[in-house]
């Protein structure tokens, strides 16, 4: 399991008035990463990647960035890629948006300046490690000439990937995102809505990415600049999130239930236990690795918020499908443990089996040889005298 629990900035008490806490709004940024039980089955690392930053005053942005590298195929670095993509990203955007010009264009101008950092970021890698012999002969068993040719052509291919991303300010919230994933904003009655809509186009494992030639018009974007909007907590997610559920609406309440959970525990016990979580949901689920981010906003600090252990009052309040695979794993584990104790008394008894049975083939067989013995000596018995009598005989 990997994991990313990140605590980044002092949470701060909210205001009573909606208004002036959007305007002293302070953002804090947690994590966590758990490699898909499908991965650990085949041996795959996880390919996901996350990243934040934390705001030290009022005026700087947080910035939270979430990956999903494709794997596989021609994307045999995209474990790289991933983490390429949520590095720039937060750099970016932590330099150019606090002073940016706001044009008719100025999202579109962010995009590409992350897009191009992203692309520079990879030639020097690839700089750096040049594609392998076994690399190239992996994508030519998979992908074929076709697929090999293409990555000599385009080499950034081998690191594709996605990406969300979430940089809150003060008083304004900017969303951005290319390929699948998911995005939410959850607001303070707990009510989740996606700020950036899902492309209907990515559907059957089909997804836009940093690596194609046109990934610049292929990003999609929100923007919040109303302070009374601005959501209590937003949450990324890549896909392997939302594959474990079986339907949308329940995969929305993970936002309400994420949001009691940080009140009633804290961020700081939150972290702690998201890993547990999240593992359940890729093994009860997807088996994906399953990537998520959180932005807080004035996040409250209850007095035991420094625990991180996973009591029975903050499994309650854990997200409903989360819970059931909790009990699930509980009673699969039950019924394993009597399966394996049933089949340890099946053992034993057949041990015992195998023994009598040995024995009693031991038994039979020392029997026949005793009886064959008896057999061989009446018979030596009653020949004895004849041979005597004709010894007699010629004696006369």
């Amino acid at each position: 399991m990997e994991t990313h629990p990140q605590t980044l900035a002092t949470p701060q008490a909210s205001s009573s008035a909606s208004s002036a806490s959007a305007q002293s709004a302070r953002w804090q940024a947690l994590s966590a990463s758990v490699r898909g039980s499908m991965h650990r089955y085949l041996g795959l690392p996880n390919q996901d990647a996350v990243e934040s930053s934390a705001a030290v005053s009022d005026g700087h942005v947080t910035v939270l960035a979430v990956s999903d590298g494709h794997g596989g195929g021609r994307h045999f670095r995209s474990q790289t890629g991933s983490r390429l993509a949520v590095r720039t990203a937060v750099q970016r955007l932590q330099a150019e948006l606090p002073g940016i010009a706001r044009d008719p264009g100025w999202t579109r101008t962010l995009c590409q300046s992350i897009l191009e950092a992203w692309r520079q970021e990879v030639r020097r890698d690839l700089e750096r490690h040049p594609f392998t012999s076994a690399e190239m002969e992996a994508v030519l068993h998979t992908d074929g000439p076709t697929g090999q040719q293409s990555v000599v052509r385009r080499p950034e291919l081998a690191y594709g990937a996605t990406l969300l991303v979430a940089a809150a300010e003060a008083s304004r919230i900017l969303y951005l995102q290319i390929g699948d994933g998911d995005l939410l904003a959850v607001q303070p009655d707990g009510s989740t809505v996606r700020p950036i809509p899902v492309d209907p186009r990515l559907v059957m494992h089909q997804t836009t990415s940093l690596c194609q030639l046109e990934a610049l018009d292929e990003f999609r974007f929100a923007v919040v600049e109303d302070p009374a909007q601005l959501p209590e907590l937003v949450l990324l997610s890549t896909d392997g999130y939302v594959n474990s559920f079986p339907c949308e609406q329940e995969f929305l309440q993970i936002g309400g239930d994420y949001l009691q959970l940080l009140r009633r525990q804290g961020p700081l016990a939150l972290a702690g236990q998201l890993p547990q979580i999240l593992s359940v949901a890729t093994e009860q689920g997807s088996g994906d690795d399953i990537t998520l981010g959180m932005l807080l906003r004035n996040a409250p600090q209850p007095p035991n918020s420094a625990s991180h252990a996973m009591d029975s009052s903050a499994v309650r309040l854990a997200p409903s499908t989360t819970l059931r695979a909790l009990e699930q794993t509980r009673e699969l584990e039950a019924r394993l443990d009597e399966q394996e104790r049933l089949q340890t008394r099946t053992g034993r008894r057949m041990a015992l089996l195998r023994l009598l049975l040995v024995l009693l083939a031991v038994a039979a067989a020392v029997a026949w040889g005793v009886s064959l013995w008896r057999s061989h000596r009446a018979q030596a018995g009653q020949q004895s005298p004849a041979v005597e009598k004709q010894d007699d005989a010629r004696q006369h």
